[in-house]
């Protein structure tokens, strides 16, 4: 693509998402072959096209506050405590334990695949600008020390009649007060998982976050 034909393209798409009401059928067509990488448009443009922003621009702020608020306190509902005052052995369904037990499997997965597919870029490990209050005021359990004391500092797995342990994945964040970006990836998989309990987790999925989450959080300034 040509300097002018690229210029002409973020025109293009300023145009469109200038508008009052945006032109779905139009911004589809124009990010049919891409969308501009050197501007803030792609963060925006996936929001709309997503259907987590409407057409009607007048109302995006709006919706973007009340949508965070809705996440905060999908986090409050379905993130752990930090202590559970019940005894873990006790056989009644209705115990908090039964649902933390079922959720450990599909919570291992993630911990697993958000550890292995970020240890090299720096932005995963990096503090967020925009923690969680309740995992930085302690009242809700990181969910990574929960996998740890679920496996008791190391992963081990079953192999016939033996056990083989396998190594620990046990990390620190340097303060209590910060929370890195990969917990961030763990802690918005997991939320999903709980909504979507018919589909849940699956393996793989981790991946596009690690490009959605970095374009979300550098063009648009907030997560």
């Amino acid at each position: 693509m040509t300097p002018t034909s690229y210029a002409q393209k973020v025109i293009n798409f300023d145009k469109v998402l200038s508008q009052e009401s945006v032109d779905l059928a139009e911004l589809k067509k124009l990010s049919f072959n891409g969308i501009p990488d050197s501007t803030h448009h792609r963060a925006l443009v996936w929001r709309i096209l997503l259907n987590y922003l409407p057409s009607d621009r007048t109302i995006w702020e709006k919706v973007l506050a009340d949508k965070r608020q809705e996440y905060w306190k999908f986090g409050d509902e379905l993130l752990p405590p930090h202590s559970c005052p019940l005894d873990p052995l006790n056989p009644d369904p209705s115990s908090p334990w039964e649902n933390y037990f079922k959720d450990n499997e599909v919570l291992l997965q993630i911990d697993k695949d958000v550890r292995r597919l970020y240890p090299s870029i720096h932005f995963f490990q990096s503090s967020t600008a925009n923690p969680h209050p309740g995992i930085i005021s302690g009242k809700i359990t990181r969910l990574h020390t929960r996998v740890n004391s679920c496996v008791t500092g190391s992963a081990v797995e079953s192999r016939g009649m033996g056990i083989k342990k396998v190594k620990s994945n046990k990390t620190e964040l340097e303060t209590n007060s910060s929370e890195a970006h990969w917990e961030v990836v763990e802690r918005i998989l997991f939320v999903y998982a709980k909504l979507n309990k018919g589909q849940s987790y699956v393996q793989g999925m981790s991946n596009k976050s690690q490009i959605s989450v970095p374009t979300e959080y550098h063009e648009s300034g907030q997560e």
